[in-house]
Order: structure tokens, then C-alpha cells, then sequence
């Protein structure tokens, strides 16, 4: 029997033992993968138990330690034609498929997976859940983001519901839920951190401003961080702000980024018609 056939028999086994979290598979399961060329399923498993290369089971086939069945795996994505589009592809399915999961189990399920993964269980909720879940989801995802100091991302390609579209999905429903978090989120905005302050506002943006709000934004089109002015300006031309239009065209007079430039100018330009919506 050829080596090279049986380590890669062992790097396949190992790999599909990894996609699928297991230690251990049903003998079943693993007589029905491809065995090496001149072999039967059962006579591979017998002669990679008599080398001590798996373990001993009467009706389950598992690797001596997690830690061979790690590495193995990690070799046969190496051995890919594109091992970082392999790990790439990989990665995205398995983020697809634990986020289908989050978000299909039963309700009485959801409490125990929230301790597993708080931020997928936020990520994953429904427009339909009630307004205490709802203010829970919005507090976990704000929470999460302001203790790494990170912005709210937006992964749509590698994440079937990502953080920012789960708060546009629960303020939509639920758009009283930012009137409560105003107050904090109002704090924020003169917070050292950027990160902070783009976050608020992006809270801020998915219901109708107060006076308080008004006014932040247009002080934070003056931010000394290029994202956050690019982050008011977008809230200010998403929300149609009319008194605040000049402020917008100052900014752009003012303004040295590109990529900033162009936000504000692209939110200065809303139709003068909408005038009426505004709020």
C-alpha cells in the first residue's frame, strides 16, 4: 500500500472530523469515505489501528489525540492548490452555517447558546423578537464593540446577519429603543475613543434626531478623525437634515480627506424635496 495514499486518506478523515467539530465518527460514516486505491474501507481502519494511528473502538473511528486530528487537518488545507482561499472558503462556511444555526433553533434554545456566543446570539436575532429582547440584543452589541474599542463592523460576505444590519433590524422594529439608549449614546459622542463616537452615532442615526442630537452632529463634522466625520455627514444626509445642510457644506470647504470629501458632499446633495421628511 502506497504511504502517500494513507496519509492522505488520514488528512481527508481528519479535515471532515474538523468541519464537522467531532473527535470521533461512527464507523458507519467513515467506511464511506474514499479508501486508498487496492484497500477496502474496513482493511484501511484495520491496518491504521494495528500502526496505533487511530484508536481501538469497536463501532467509532477517532485519532489517538485532537491534537493529531488538528494538525492533520491543517495539512490538507495546506496541501489546497490555494490554501488561504481554501482557509478563506472555509471559514466563510462555517461562520454561514453556525449563524443558520443561532438563528433556526427553538426559542427555549437561544438562552443557552447566548452563553456560548454572546455576540452570533445578538447577531442572529429576528425582526419579530419583543422589545425587551430587542433592548437586550441592541445593549449587547454596543456593550461588545465599546470594550475592544472597535468599530461595528459590517461583514456581509463572511456573515449571514452582521452587527450593524442587527441594529438597523431591531431599531426599525423597535425605533423607541434608541430614545432610551440617548442619553448614553449622547455621552459617547465625547468619548476619546473613535471608535466609540462612530459607533453612537451609527446608533443615533436609526431614529429621528432631537435638538441634542442636531447640534452633536453637526460639532463631530469638525471631529479630528476622518471616519467619524465620514460617519456624522452620512447620518446627517441619511436622516435629511435641512438646518444642517450649510453645516455640511462648511465641512466640505474644510475638508482634507478624500474619502471623507466625498461622504459629505454626496450627503449634502439630498433632493430639497425631502425637506419635509425631516426629523
Amino acid at each position: 500500500m502506497a504511504a502517500d495514499d494513507l496519509y492522505r486518506y488520514l488528512q481527508t478523515l481528519a479535515l471532515v472530523l474538523e468541519l464537522r467539530g467531532l473527535n470521533e465518527a461512527r464507523l458507519e460514516d467513515v467506511l464511506a469515505l474514499p479508501a486508498p486505491a487496492g484497500l477496502s474501507g474496513e482493511e484501511t481502519r484495520a491496518w491504521l489501528v494495528e500502526q496505533a494511528l487511530l484508536k481501538d473502538l469497536p463501532d467509532r473511528v477517532a485519532f489517538q489525540t485532537v491534537t493529531i486530528q488538528e494538525g492533520l487537518a491543517a495539512e490538507a488545507l495546506l496541501a489546497t492548490t490555494d490554501p488561504l482561499a481554501s482557509l478563506h472558503d472555509l471559514a466563510v462556511g462555517i461562520d454561514h452555517a453556525l449563524d443558520l444555526f443561532f438563528e433556526s433553533v427553538p426559542d427555549e434554545l437561544r438562552e443557552s447558546l447566548r452563553e456560548l456566543d454572546e455576540l452570533r446570539w445578538a447577531r442572529t436575532q429576528g425582526g419579530a423578537v419583543g422589545i425587551d429582547e430587542a433592548r437586550e440584543t441592541l445593549s449587547v452589541i454596543w456593550q461588545h464593540f465599546a470594550e475592544r474599542r472597535n468599530w461595528i463592523d459590517s461583514d456581509r460576505q463572511r456573515e449571514l446577519r452582521d452587527a450593524r444590519s442587527t441594529v438597523e433590524r431591531m431599531a426599525a422594529h423597535h425605533p423607541a429603543l434608541i430614545d432610551e439608549m440617548r442619553t448614553t449614546l449622547l455621552e459617547a459622542l465625547g468619548s476619546h475613543e473613535e471608535t466609540m463616537r462612530g459607533n453612537a452615532i451609527f446608533y443615533l442615526a436609526q431614529a429621528p434626531f432631537d435638538d441634542a442630537t442636531r447640534e452633536a452632529m453637526r460639532r463631530l463634522l469638525g471631529d479630528p478623525n476622518s471616519v467619524v466625520r465620514r460617519f456624522a455627514a452620512s447620518a446627517i444626509g441619511d436622516r435629511r437634515q435641512e438646518s444642517l445642510r450649510a453645516a455640511l457644506v462648511d465641512a466640505y470647504r474644510a475638508e482634507t480627506d478624500e474619502l471623507a470629501a466625498s461622504e459629505i458632499a454626496g450627503s449634502a446633495t439630498w433632493p430639497r424635496a425631502c425637506r419635509s421628511t425631516s426629523s
